[in-house]
């Protein structure tokens, strides 16, 4: 069943009365085919056809009013309005359903049929084929540089929240409820991000923390989709913070300070590196030097995303031809000569964090 309704315009396209601007704000949709595709405790996501102004699957997320959380919609809006990147989720229109205290706010964004975590389970060996794991994994790093351009902290990249077409090879960072903007004086809970995926300023108890937390889950990421499994898998905060220092050794005075936090009450233990962690899987060299590059205490030290881009782990997504998939299909274009143009920008705009 298709219904007609009336939305404030983001980034959607915009009335097909010829008449109309563009750029006006308001604008008549008509959508069908709902159905529930994930469920949360503040917010649904169905899957829908956008029939009008332009035919195009859609996810509708409804986030239900929440006492203990009242801007949480309003914020979530915020920041997926100052983001607009193809490796990011877009916000096409917003709407309101009921009336007051009970209103629901709905958001129309752009669809992908599954996430990558769902995705892995499916694989073989629940591992993705070489390709597969550049392809995707580049487009994570060219999202969050977008988004920390922004000074956006995602606040929890996971495999859950990067939404995927295996058809086509194409990934988003999806998501935005636990991102917010990047303030030097702010001071804010640490427990942020899903434990396996969470840097250790945050396992350790920074408050004020920067983009580069996103860099050390997508980090964690990366080598899951290579390994079958997540790579630091700690039983709850305390073992979290007990297996990164088994891998990083325990942290020194100067790595407690930079990560602006006390020292960790866990046993004094020298490092055993990355490599006792990926013996006997095929873990690529190249991805082992971005990996072992992120994933160090010193935040400001770890490898930025624009650099992971232009790793040479990443050349065989740059040959002519594009190469080809299992499927057959040649990967996407991923706007290589766009992307690098505009993190160059970005670097000269923003300071070092």
């Amino acid at each position: 069943m298709r219904r007609s309704i009336l939305v404030e315009r983001v980034n959607g396209p915009g009335c097909e009365d010829s008449s109309c601007s563009e750029s006006c704000s308001e604008v008549e949709v008509v959508i069908g085919k709902e159905h529930l595709h994930a469920n949360g405790v503040f917010s649904n996501v169905y899957r829908a056809v956008l029939y009008s102004p332009r035919r195009q699957p859609v996810a509708i997320k409804k986030i239900w009013p929440d006492k203990s959380h009242p801007d949480a919609a309003e914020k979530e809006i915020e920041l997926l309005t100052k983001v607009n990147h193809e490796c990011v989720v877009k916000l096409l229109y917003r709407f309101k359903l009921g009336e007051g205290s009970q209103a629901c706010d709905c958001l129309i964004m752009d669809f992908l049929p599954i996430d990558l975590s769902k995705l892995r389970l499916s694989q073989p060996n629940r591992r993705f084929h070489p390709l597969d794991v550049k392809l995707y994994s580049f487009q994570m790093f060219a999202g969050i540089d977008h988004i920390s351009s922004k000074d956006i902290i995602h606040c929890d990249i996971k495999p859950s929240n990067l939404i995927v077409d295996p058809e086509l090879g194409l990934l988003k960072i999806a998501d935005f409820g636990n991102a917010r903007i990047l303030k030097k004086s702010d001071k804010v809970d640490s427990y942020q991000v899903t434990r396996y995926y969470r840097a250790p300023e945050l396992v350790f108890g920074c408050t004020n923390f920067t983009v580069s937390v996103d860099r050390w889950s997508c980090a964690c990421v990366l080598s899951e989709i290579i390994l079958g499994k997540p790579l630091l898998q700690g039983k709850d905060k305390l073992d979290q913070g007990r297996v990164i220092i088994e891998m990083l050794g325990y942290p020194s005075s100067s790595a407690v300070k930079a990560m602006n936090v006390s020292r960790p009450r866990i046993s004094r233990k020298p490092g055993r590196g990355l490599k006792p962690l990926i013996a006997g899987y095929d873990f690529p060299p190249e991805a082992e030097d971005i990996v072992s590059r992120i994933l160090v205490y010193e935040p400001r030290l770890r490898m930025r995303p624009e650099e992971v881009m232009g790793h040479k782990y990443y050349d065989e997504l740059r040959r002519l031809p594009p190469a080809k998939r299992e499927n057959g299909r040649k990967i996407p274009s991923l706007n290589y000569w766009t992307i690098e143009q505009s993190t160059q920008s970005d670097r000269t705009r923003r300071p070092t964090t």
